[in-house]
This record gives C-alpha cells, structure tokens and sequence, in this order.
C-alpha cells in the first residue's frame, strides 16, 4: 500500500475515535448531571412533603387534646392529612409510608379520647416523640437517596 493511503486512513480512524469518544464523553456526562437533578428535585419535594405533614399532624395532635371528632372544624383537617398520606403513599418507601400511616392513626385515636387538660395529655404521652418512627424512616430514605447521587 501507498504511504498517503495508510497516513489518510490513519488521519481518519483517529478523527473518527477522537469524534466518538468526546461524543461519548458528553452523553455520559449529561445523562449523570440529569440524573442527578432528578434526584435533587425528588428529595426536595420529599422533603416538603414531609414537612407539610408534620405541620399538619401537629395542628392535629394538638387540637385532639380538647375536642372530639364530632366537631365539624377538624373534619376538613382529617381529609387533609389523609391526602398527604395519599402523596406519600405515591412517592415514599414503605418505611415511611407504614409509619405515616400509623400517625395517622394515633391521631383519629387521640380524637376519640375525652377532652382532657394539657397535663393529662403530657401524661398520657410522657416525653416520647409520636412522630419518631416518621422522622427517622423519613432520614433513613433521605441518606439512601442522596447515597446514589
């Protein structure tokens, strides 16, 4: 073979190679930077869930100790902390979802009990967290989702 010929087709292959591997080089890049903002995004959302729930069940628990689930007023609070039961039941792990739910059903018990002074209910939970099981299901499935960041 002629010298030009392997030199033209050397010059070729290499620009061939070099023109796919930055392509390659690229698509990786912005599918990893992609991927990672998806991710950013769906714990933030997450985590205002999260925290939209909280706030909510704490209005709950807190209103419980004096009224009863006769009282129209907190039917309407009931429905909401139900739906975002809902939204964690579309987008949480099971983990968090179990222990939301159970929130929430300490909540409508916490309902059924007789009106009582906020002695009796200090009592009557002590100095445990009603929402420890929540919060640390909640942290657990944060730390596992920012590991694959």
């Amino acid at each position: 073979m002629d010298n030009s010929i392997i030199a033209a087709l050397s010059a070729i292959l290499g620009s061939t190679v070099g023109g796919l591997t930055t392509f390659l080089t690229t698509f990786l890049n912005q599918r990893y930077a992609m991927r990672r903002d998806i991710l950013a995004k769906d714990v933030a959302n997450r985590e205002q869930l999260y925290s939209e729930f909280l706030k909510e069940v704490g209005n709950l628990y807190f209103d419980s100790i004096n009224r009863t689930l006769d009282e129209a007023s907190q039917q309407a609070s009931l429905i909401k902390m139900y739906s975002l039961v809902g939204r964690i039941r579309m987008i949480s792990s099971e983990g968090v979802l179990t222990s939301a739910e159970k929130v929430a059903e300490d909540i409508v018990e916490s309902y059924k009990r007789p009106p009582m002074t906020f002695q009796e209910f200090q009592q009557l939970w002590g100095t445990s967290d009603p929402w420890h099981e929540f919060t640390n299901a909640c942290r657990a499935e944060r730390q596992s989702m920012l590991g694959r960041l």
